[in-house]
């Protein structure tokens, strides 16, 4: 009997150990490193200053985060905001992010509903890594792909606030990159024989070196285990083998984070190292080296402007950037696979990207920011959920809502119904614009969506930017689109100003085409654009006196009730009757002005 009791302790210790290594709260992820790193826009290393909750939440949190080394990404400031951390509804991990904990590595990308905020970001799904002693450093040391960028507004040196990264031996320049496995970062995979372009979509996935981030708790849960293996083994010399079998099955394994080797035949020795920009960390469509160091950066990123302390790589403060014919060379026998598994050519991929199912987005309606909804969609889904919810969740005079089984009640007679399309003008459609456009790399921003007939870019322009040829602005706040030829009174349009009359696209056709869209629901609002603002035009020229409707009648010889306004039978429509009496009026003044220069020229002589 007092051989079987510390057996019993034996097993309820093993499964409390158990319980508390799987149920503790913001507890590490089974996600590796590498995975977390090539799925999060940017990586950085530093401190959390401070945490509040949201008033409607005890779990989710916002607060700011002093970063003092970007691993991953552009530059950014110092200090930074971190919103809807913690435990989000949607996400499948949470983040801790400690205020007074040693340095931490988190894992961030940009905030979809503040994309104005330069300064403001969310946390991937994923959980933040905690500095752990050596262990997490010689993580960062034995991963050959991050960089040491000091972020702005921080006087200091690399070696003074960054810790090492990529500093093994193992990390030269020449790897072996997969050529048939797909990604899962911002990243190109990159294939023999076609020009690759980088845009976020683009994802691949490779490495060949097994790491363990959890380093000391594994540690410790591995110390543990063998002192209960022990305490089994002298229970063992009294009683049945059977139960060793039971406590090792009961003890958790902790499980090692570590990269999967992919050993697959099909693969081609690539310089990466002089194909990927340090700063957004993709492979450069449009390469440009630095003059200092000689290091590839995409088009985006090399402006020196963006670099005040000199180059962000060797610090020179004298540098420029230049074009690298050899690595362009090298860029042209490379080709895309998509994470839709199809391979595409540089030339096609402008077109896949529009209609690729596989292109993820956020809505970025109000409505759905303010319910703090994280639902993904593809270019179709998301005009489809734009179309069918939106129409009726758009704000309408304040607080109004209008329901689409309304809608057509509302048509060409209605403020509520005239409102809603101007939303739709003035929100979602420039949205959905600057969605694609975050989405677009410079290349494809300069295709033919966004490009005139004689091939020069559009700008988006409102009536004091829409000019002529010879610089002269519209004389009108409206424009005319060359594509679908509508008038329009007023609002933006894709302009340029390269011919006599000035060349206009209107939003609708830009997203029409940008979105391949077919919804009748938009289309009905596009249509119904057009004739409100001819409305709105018609009631600015009539005058507010009244008169009779028989000296109206008089006066313009005829006028049909369409030329009067619905809601008041007295008002007219004198814009019709200035251009009957117009000829008259002018012939009358010129006959006057005449006259008086004949009675002067008369005194005269």
């Amino acid at each position: 009997m007092c051989k079987i009791i510390p057996t019993i302790l034996l097993i309820a210790v093993a499964i409390w150990n158990a319980n508390a290594i799987f149920h503790t709260d913001c507890s590490r992820d089974d996600v590796t490193f590498e995975t977390k790193l090539v799925n999060s826009s940017f990586v950085v290393y530093g401190k959390p200053t401070a945490k509040t909750l949201y008033n409607d939440s005890d779990s989710m949190f916002f607060g700011t985060f002093r970063v003092d080394c970007i691993l991953k990404g552009e530059p950014i400031d110092n200090i930074i905001h971190i919103m809807r951390a913690g435990h989000v509804k949607g996400k499948k991990y949470c983040q801790d992010l400690s205020v007074g904990r040693d340095y931490v590595v988190a894992f961030l990308e940009r905030d979809p509903f503040q994309v104005n905020e330069t300064n403001t970001f969310i946390p991937t799904d994923f959980a933040d890594m905690p500095v752990e002693g050596n262990t997490t450093y010689e993580l960062l040391a034995d991963t050959c792909t991050l960089k040491r960028i000091i972020p702005i507004g921080l006087k200091a040196s690399v070696d003074d606030v960054c810790p090492k990264v990529s500093s093994n031996s193992k990390c030269v320049p020449k790897v072996i990159v997969d050529a048939t496995t797909v990604h899962t970062g911002t990243g190109a995979i990159i294939i023999p024989g076609q020009l690759h372009n980088v845009t976020d979509v683009i994802r691949s996935k490779s490495g060949s070196v097994q790491v363990d981030v959890d380093g000391n708790t594994a540690m410790r849960t591995r110390n543990i285990n063998i002192l209960l293996v022990f305490m089994a083994i002298w229970v063992n010399l009294v009683i049945d083998e059977y139960l060793v079998a039971i406590i090792y099955l009961i003890i958790p394994k902790q499980k090692n984070m570590h990269l999967e080797i992919n050993e697959l035949p099909c693969q081609t020795q690539l310089d990466t190292q002089d194909l990927t920009c340090p700063i957004c960390m993709s492979i450069a469509g449009d390469p440009r080296v630095t003059s200092c160091c000689h290091r590839v950066f995409c088009a985006k990123d090399a402006d020196p402007n963006q670099y005040q302390n000199g180059c962000p790589l060797c610090r020179e403060k004298d540098f420029h950037f230049e074009r690298s014919p050899k690595h362009k060379e090298l860029l042209e026998q490379l080709t895309i696979k998509c994470v839709c598994s199809e391979y595409i050519a540089h030339g096609d991929y402008e077109n896949h990207l529009n209609r690729c199912l596989n292109t993820r987005f956020t809505c970025p309606h109000t409505a759905c920011r303010e319910k703090n909804s994280l639902t993904e969609y593809n270019s179709q889904e998301l005009v489809s959920h734009l179309g069918r919810y939106h129409c009726d969740e758009v704000p309408v005079l304040g607080t109004t809502y209008i329901k689409k089984s309304s809608v057509e009640s509302y048509r060409k007679a209605s403020n509520k119904y005239d409102d809603l399309v101007k939303t739709l003008y003035s929100v979602i459609y420039p949205k959905m614009i600057n969605i694609q456009l975050k989405n677009l790399s410079s290349n494809q921003q300069n295709a033919a969506i966004f490009k005139c007939p004689q091939g020069h870019t559009l700008i988006e322009a409102d009536h004091t930017k829409r000019k002529r040829r010879n610089g002269v602005v519209y004389t009108s706040n409206g424009f005319s689109c060359d594509v679908c030829r509508r008038v329009f009174a007023s609002g933006s349009s894709w302009h340029c100003s390269c011919t006599n009359g000035g060349y206009d696209k209107c939003i609708d056709c830009v997203v029409f085409d940008l979105y391949n869209l077919d919804d009748p629901v938009l289309k009905l609002a596009s249509t119904d654009r057009v004739e409100q603002q001819e409305r709105a035009r018609q009631r600015s020229l009539r005058e507010s006196a009244r008169v009779s409707r028989e000296l109206s009648q008089a006066l313009t010889e005829h006028v049909s009730d369409d030329d009067i306004d619905d809601d008041d039978d007295d008002q007219v429509n004198y814009e019709l009757l200035g251009s009957r009496l117009a000829l008259p009026l002018l012939l009358a003044r010129q006959r006057a002005t005449e006259s008086g220069n004949h009675e002067t020229n008369h005194e005269e002589n």
